[in-house]
Order: structure tokens, then C-alpha cells, then sequence
């Protein structure tokens, strides 16, 4: 699909080669805009250089491995503050180790956030439990549960 000679490629063509929708397309590039600057054709379609296209294929990995796109906006963020053209391969394999780093640390952080929440939610629902536990043995029978949990929603 993409021709080393040619130098631009339409919307539709990046998205069937990411294997996205068009709107995913432009969302990204709405919301990585300080790193994807896509220029407009004479009609005032989007069209994407080989460089775009790579961009918007390492935020489709990125997005894979489970980075929302402010987490990647942040990576990308220190991978491409420099200019691209003219590093050396030294310099690209440093800051690649650095992106490699960076997204360690945000997923890392993200796990953390993660187990806050999963610790909150795990105390609610013994709370839950608890009362519940607590009103199914003050009545025993049957016939007089079915109101318990009436009761219950009241009180929570």
C-alpha cells in the first residue's frame, strides 16, 4: 500500500494500514496535535508523511499495550522534543530507552492507582457484606428476609 516514492498518503489509506477507523485516526491526531502536525492537501484532506504515519503507528502499539493517550502524550512528549532529522542512531537508541523507561514508570503508576481503587472498592463491598451478614442473622427464617434487603438500601 505505501509507495517509498510517493509523499503523502490519504486518511483512509494510514487507518487500513493501522487497522483503526478514520475517526480513531483523527482523534489521536487531535489529541497528540503537539506531535502529529498533519498537513492539508489542496481540497483540504489530511495527508500524512512517512514520518506521521510512523508517529501514529507507535501510538497504535502504545494504545495496545493499554496507554491512554495523555499517558502517551507524555512520552511523546520526551521522545520528540528533539528534532528528528539528523540524530544519530546513538541518540535514537538513548531516547528510545528513555521511552522504554518512561513507560515503565507510567504503567507502574497506573497499576498503583489501580490497587487504590481496588482496595476502596474491596473495603465498600465487605462493608456491604458485613451488614448484610449481620441483618441475615437477626432473622433466620426465610419469610422474614425479603424485607431485610429493603431495609439494607435504607441504610446504605
Amino acid at each position: 500500500m505505501f509507495d517509498s516514492n510517493e509523499e503523502s498518503y490519504s486518511i483512509s489509506e494510514v487507518a487500513e494500514k493501522l487497522g483503526v477507523s478514520q475517526n480513531t485516526v483523527r482523534n489521536w491526531e487531535k489529541e497528540l496535535g503537539d506531535f502529529i502536525m498533519v498537513q492539508r492537501g489542496k481540497t483540504g484532506a489530511r495527508t500524512y508523511t512517512i514520518l506521521d504515519v510512523s508517529k501514529l503507528e507507535k501510538v497504535n502499539e502504545l494504545r495496545e499495550q493499554g496507554l491512554t493517550l495523555p499517558t502517551i502524550n507524555k512520552v511523546f512528549s520526551t521522545f520528540y522534543k528533539e528534532e528528528e532529522l539528523g540524530q544519530s542512531q546513538t541518540d535514537q537508541s538513548v531516547q528510545q530507552n528513555d521511552l522504554q523507561s518512561q513507560i515503565k514508570a507510567l504503567t507502574e503508576q497506573q497499576v498503583e492507582e489501580l490497587k487504590g481503587y481496588l482496595e476502596t472498592s474491596m473495603q465498600s463491598i465487605i462493608r456491604v457484606q458485613n451488614a448484610i451478614l449481620s441483618e441475615l442473622q437477626q432473622y433466620p427464617r426465610k419469610s422474614v428476609r425479603k424485607p431485610i434487603f429493603a431495609r439494607l438500601a435504607g441504610r446504605l
